[in-house]
């Protein structure tokens, strides 16, 4: 499951996992942070505002927009992929 919250200038994202009954935090916001710095803190005009989840075929994607980034308007995505090897996610990061 994942979810993005807003709260305040704050944003929370998790990417819960199930594994023999028991939930797990997979991902969450400070593991973006070393891609995206700012992605916690929406209290600027160019902090990203996450966007809804969504999934295309094995992937988790997370949308992000920044309403203002000095040569105008940027987007992006992480991009989480279960990787069988490590048995964990992989995260890409892609700025558009």
């Amino acid at each position: 499951m994942a979810k993005g919250i807003t709260s305040g200038t704050e944003q929370v994202f998790l990417l819960m996992g199930k594994c023999a009954g028991s939930y797990y935090n997979a991902i969450q916001i400070s593991d973006l942070q070393k891609y995206c710095p700012d992605i916690e803190f929406m209290d600027h005009d160019g902090a990203p505002h996450l966007e809804n989840p969504y999934i295309v075929g094995n992937e988790i994607r997370l949308p992000y927009k920044r309403s203002y980034w000095k040569s105008g308007n940027k987007t992006g995505e992480f991009i989480f992929k279960w990787n069988d090897e490590v048995q964990w996610f992989s995260i890409q990061h892609i700025v558009y």
